[in-house]
């Protein structure tokens, strides 16, 4: 370009997929990045953060940080989605694509029930006990436990969007962000009854010693 100088724009390395876990795990770090931290070599010795996501942060040479290009596109990718566990070997994960994409929606839709039964009230759950005994709170008509539940902690979700689709689950709460364990999905008709003796007796080890794999779900539109 003539009597223009070009100047070279440096995009830091990034990985090409977001570490889900590490976002969950700096999810309030992040949203204050996100708007900007005033003094950030002293942030981090105050959080004793490490330097897990240096390629998403730009910071001047007066200490100021907040989320580069890189940062931004993660997070607000971040922000449109959830962690949810399965059990390893999970069905789940073998369905076809049109019963995977039910399941997920069903998965989505309950992420959204609890996170509109506790809008009100989300700053009250400070830990998976108070989380538990909120939804128990509800009764065992409600949607969000349908039932008698199968081991404490542990709720049958009944979706109203998806056919017949029931969802054993675990709800917990990291650094302020609810995640859910789902334990089973179930379709059409069963005998609910007969179903909560097999589970138990299924499940009669505690739930610590069983493995889950992570997978990021879309939450569901309002």
């Amino acid at each position: 370009f003539e009597g223009k100088r070009a100047e070279l724009v440096t995009i830091p390395l990034a990985p090409l997929a977001i570490n889900w876990g590490m976002f969950a795990k700096y999810h309030s770090v992040l949203e204050e990045l996100s708007n900007g931290i005033e003094n950030w070599p002293r942030y981090k010795r105050e959080k004793t953060i490490d330097e897990d996501f240096k390629a998403c942060v730009f910071i001047d040479d007066d200490g100021f940080a907040g989320l580069n290009a890189v940062g931004e596109m993660f997070w607000r990718r971040y922000e449109n989605y959830f962690i949810c566990r399965i059990q390893k070997g999970h069905e789940f994960t073998r369905h076809d694509g049109s019963k995977r994409m039910q399941v997920g929606k069903a998965i989505a839709e309950l992420h959204k029930r609890i996170s509109d039964y506790l809008k009100n009230d989300w700053r009250n759950v400070e830990n998976n006990e108070m989380l538990v005994n909120k939804i128990r709170e509800l009764g065992d008509k409600n949607d969000l436990r349908h039932g008698e539940n199968p081991k404490p902690g542990v709720f049958i979700f009944k979706s109203t969007n998806q056919a017949q689709i029931r969802l054993v689950y675990s709800p917990t709460i990291e650094n302020g962000v609810l995640e859910l364990m789902i334990w089973e999905d179930l379709h059409s008709s069963f005998d609910h009854k007969a179903y909560i003796q097999t589970f138990k007796q299924k499940f009669a080890r505690k739930t610590d010693s069983c493995e889950f794999i992570e997978l990021p779900i879309r939450k569901q539109e309002a």
